[in-house]
């Protein structure tokens, strides 16, 4: 029981320290999807990398023009902020996206060329494996205790 308890202890501390999740999905337009890594710096994100598809053209790596402000505010299921990506032109910031709180967004060719806006931007978080871990642990421990207990009998 001691080696259970200890267990329970040890997911828990390392589970707490990584239940931060700065994965994000997003989805907009009418066949653009992906997901942007980001690193959170006073109360705003900056993003680190990004994949996903592009009316069935994939695109995966750090996202272009780093150095650039691709950055995001999150908070309750809202979002707002730019992301920029490219098919694998060269690097360049193909496309750059501007979404706000509201859901709606516009996309532009090098930020100069609107290409596409509408109001159906949405952005969530997405739980790291090891926070599903966690939850999956305390259900466990709460299924194994719930055995253990003796039941108290009627007469």
């Amino acid at each position: 029981m001691a080696l259970i308890k200890q267990l329970l202890i040890t997911v828990l501390l390392f589970g707490a320290t990584v239940l931060r999740a700065d994965v994000f999905s997003f989805s907009y337009g009418s066949g653009v999807t992906g997901t942007v890594a980001a690193s959170l710096s006073g109360g705003v994100y900056t993003v680190t990398n990004i994949s996903g598809s592009y009316h069935g053209i994939a695109f995966d790596g750090t996202p272009v023009g780093t150095g650039s402000n691709y950055t995001l505010t999150y908070s309750g299921g809202h979002g707002s902020g730019e992301i920029g990506f490219s098919l694998g032109i060269l690097g360049i910031p193909f496309y750059i996206v501007d979404f706000s709180n509201t859901g709606s967004y516009t996309e532009s060719i090098f930020g100069l060329v609107p290409t596409d806006s509408g109001k159906n931007f949405y952005i969530g978080r997405v739980p790291e494996p090891t926070t599903l871990l966690l939850l999956f642990t305390m259900g466990l421990g709460v299924w194994v205790l719930a055995r253990k207990l003796p039941a108290k009998k009627r007469s």
